[in-house]
C-alpha cells in the first residue's frame, strides 16, 4: 500500500518535472517516460484507494512565453503522457 507521504513525494516529483527548451528530443522523451511512470504510480494509488483518475478530464499543458512558443512551435509539441493507457489531451 502506498502511504500518504509516498504519494506526496510522487506528486511533488510529478509537479517539478519540466520539459525545457531548447532541449534534446532524447532528454524530453526521457522526461515524458518519467512522468508516465509517475502517473502509473498515482493511478495505482488512486485505484487501490477506490478513487477514479479520469484521463478524459486530465490535460497535458505546456506553459511558456509567446516568444518561446512561437520560436519552438510548441503548438506542434506532444509529450505522449498517458493515464491507464489513454493519451492525455494537450492544451496550449
Amino acid at each position: 500500500m502506498i502511504t500518504r507521504t509516498k504519494l506526496q513525494k510522487v506528486f511533488n516529483t510529478l509537479m517539478t518535472r519540466t520539459f525545457t527548451l531548447p532541449a534534446t528530443v532524447k532528454r524530453n522523451a526521457q522526461r515524458a517516460n518519467d512522468l508516465n511512470q509517475t502517473l502509473k504510480v498515482i493511478g495505482s494509488w488512486s485505484s487501490s484507494s477506490k478513487l477514479v483518475l479520469n484521463p478524459k478530464k486530465t490535460k497535458d499543458m505546456i506553459v511558456s512565453t509567446d516568444q518561446i512558443a512561437r520560436v519552438h512551435n510548441l503548438k506542434d509539441v506532444h509529450s505522449n503522457l498517458e493515464i491507464n493507457g489513454t493519451r492525455l489531451e494537450g492544451v496550449f
